[in-house]
């Protein structure tokens, strides 16, 4: 079943990250697919009991989501709202902890761009950056890549 989990993850990712690089914005239907097949994939688990994920812990797990939705409401549009649903999606995969540790050093990275593009003088402070692409890469160097190449994915 984790297999089962990176792949959708992985796939829906690129997909999210596609829209938000050329269109800036995430489509409802594709936000809508993901989260009901997420929901599939946390039930069978469950159903299986190949995750034992207590009711409680999948709650904490949609923390990191709502806090990237405040932050959101209060830079007013700053971060996108479709940044967050996203995050709200994949809590539960991921609990919490990797989460947060996800969206550090997804931050982190396009941070690292954002000054990249200022010092090239190609951005301003406004210039809108997908934010996306910046979280698969967190997921694939943070949950991916350490179980490929310990061999513990299937």
């Amino acid at each position: 079943m984790l297999l089962v989990q990176m792949v959708f993850v992985v796939v829906s990712l690129l997909l999210f990250s596609y829209f938000d690089l050329r269109k800036k914005e995430i489509p409802i239907w594709l936000l809508v697919i993901t989260a009901v097949i997420g929901l599939l994939i946390i039930i069978i688990s469950q159903f299986t009991k190949q995750d034992n994920a207590s009711f409680l812990k999948i709650i904490f797990d949609f923390i990191p989501g709502l806090s990237l939705g405040m932050i959101s409401l209060f830079t007013k549009g700053k971060v996108g709202m479709g940044d967050a649903f996203v995050l709200l999606i994949y809590g539960p995969f991921w609990g919490v902890m990797v989460c947060f540790g996800i969206l550090f050093l997804a931050f982190l990275m396009t941070s690292f761009y954002s000054v990249f593009l200022l010092v090239l003088k190609k951005g301003h402070r406004n210039t809108e950056i997908a934010f996306l692409p910046f979280l698969a890469l967190s997921y694939l160097l943070i949950v991916c890549l350490p179980k490929c190449l310990s061999g513990g994915i299937v």
